[in-house]
């Protein structure tokens, strides 16, 4: 027989029951759900993890491509000219010549067969970003399989063959560029001795573009894509991948960098030879304290006009390219700063316009033209394009708008001083309203040759605007008889 007393007093201790044992289970299914979104928050990027290994497969190989092009074709340059002035050494002592003869040889055979599968591929020459996120992520998806499902083995091995290649690439690039300037040195000091007056114009600019070439290759790796942003951003969303990132990169092994979380950087190592901010932050207070109240001032003072002078010739450099190469020995040659870039990096894209008024018969005439201009160098840039001839109407009272012909255009600037430039520019004007026999007297096509000025001036980073004042030297054969030309125009990257 149930005793109601008890049973009255044991209902609300089994629902209280039944309550912690719900809050309990619903914690721990919160808490695994949690910690199986962490785990496998990769899952739902291995979508954008196989189009990312895609990308870089692509980028390692295109760099790797073109570095070893780069490479042979620089050896092959570089071992003509040494010969060249090895011959000349000749002359002046057999032996000696001989001797640098048997060792360039030697040294041109085994770069050229150097066997890059086994290169190593340890960071010991210039750190590269690119390289080291790509390693660290092949490291990341290599331990963590399961959270990439679409991700296949032969995928992943092709992505760490391009990489070690890319590595060793980087490796034997250095050695060709420390294999250069050695050379370059021990032939410079062998013509000083045998008093051989000649210029090492070819070594140095093949030794000073190969670097600007590697350099530009490097520049151009380490852009990275929409998908790489894309995918690098997701990821970094995720703890577990920014402490993997910060605990196995190659410039986590460098410095023994701590993970973020707390940890005590007061026992990080301190580096031969390196200040540490505590070190220069003492110094400076040393320094203001001897030199009174106005000290700190004084040196904040110092310090901008130090930083502007810098900024100064820093814009200089960039305006006439450097006067040494990496050795410090001053170069031969001028700079041409355009030659190690890629063909689209030397495009720039225009647009102007010109205005006539009318003559004989013709409505005023706005030229609306586009470009495309290649640079050949610092200096100079070849452009061609073409325009739109729009008729605008006999005058205020008679506003018109009618289509006049079209032009062909080719042009060159030459850089005269500062932002002035030498322009040339030879045209070919079709107009539509001309009559029959002006078209035959003519051939169809009037031709134009333009002789002036152009004043170029910066807008931002990207845009330019110009100026023209042209004269045409062929006005006397054309229908238009105006002979100065204004134009108004802007150029892009």
């Amino acid at each position: 027989m149930l005793n109601v007393k008890d049973s009255s007093c044991s209902l609300p201790k089994l629902y209280t029951l039944k309550l912690k044992t719900f809050i309990t289970i619903s914690f721990i299914l919160l808490y695994t759900a949690s910690q199986a979104q962490v785990d496998t928050s990769l899952s739902n990027k291995d979508i954008f993890a196989t189009k990312f290994l895609g990308t870089i497969n692509g980028k390692l190989s295109k760099f790797n491509n073109k570095i070893t092009r780069r490479i042979n074709k620089t050896l092959e340059k570089f071992h003509k000219a040494e010969l060249k002035l090895i011959h000349k050494m000749f002359a002046k002592d057999s032996i000696l010549a001989k001797a640098h003869l048997v060792e360039a040889n030697r040294k041109y055979d085994e770069l050229k067969n150097t066997n890059l599968q086994t290169a190593s591929t340890t960071m010991d020459g210039e750190y590269n970003p690119y390289i080291d996120s790509v390693k660290t992520f092949l490291n990341l998806v290599d331990k963590n399989k399961n959270a990439f499902p679409d991700l296949t083995s032969e995928q992943l091995n092709n992505a760490k063959k391009y990489l070690a290649a890319a590595q060793a690439k980087l490796r034997y690039s250095d050695d060709i560029k420390k294999y250069l300037s050695t050379q370059k040195e021990s032939l410079r000091n062998a013509a000083k001795q045998l008093n051989i007056v000649t210029k090492f114009k070819q070594l140095e600019k093949t030794a000073y573009y190969y670097n600007e070439y590697v350099k530009e290759y490097q520049t151009v790796l380490q852009d990275k894509k929409k998908i790489e942003k894309r995918l690098m951003g997701l990821l970094i969303n995720n703890n577990k991948v920014k402490d993997f990132f910060a605990k196995n990169s190659m410039l986590a092994s460098f410095f023994h960098i701590p993970d973020g979380n707390g940890a005590d950087m007061s026992n990080m190592p301190v580096l031969a030879g390196i200040q540490t901010r505590a070190n220069i932050n003492a110094l400076i207070q040393q320094r203001a304290s001897s030199g009174g109240p106005n000290a700190v001032t004084a040196i904040k003072a110092q310090i901008q006009n130090a930083k502007s002078e810098l900024d100064k010739l820093k814009t200089k450099l960039q305006q006439y390219g450097s006067t040494t190469d990496a050795d410090g020995q001053p170069l031969g040659f001028k700079v041409n700063t355009q030659k190690t870039k890629p063909f689209l990096k030397k495009l720039e894209y225009g647009a102007n316009i010109q205005s006539s008024k009318g003559s004989n018969g013709f409505p005023a005439i706005s030229d609306l033209a586009v470009s495309l201009g290649y640079k050949l160098n610092d200096k100079s840039v070849f452009s061609v394009g073409g325009s739109y001839k729009l008729g605008l109407g006999q005058g205020w009272d008679k506003m018109k708008l009618s289509s006049q012909g079209i032009s062909l255009r080719s042009s060159l600037d030459w850089k005269l001083k500062g932002s002035f430039f030498v322009a040339g520019s030879y045209e070919l004007n079709h107009f539509y309203n001309i009559n029959e026999t002006a078209l035959y007297q003519n051939g169809f096509w009037e031709k134009a040759a333009l002789f002036g000025l152009t004043k170029k001036y910066k807008i931002n980073k990207k845009l330019k605007g110009n100026m023209q004042l042209l004269y045409n030297f062929l006005t006397n054969q054309n229908t238009n008889k105006q002979p100065l030309v204004f134009r108004v125009g802007y150029t892009f990257k």
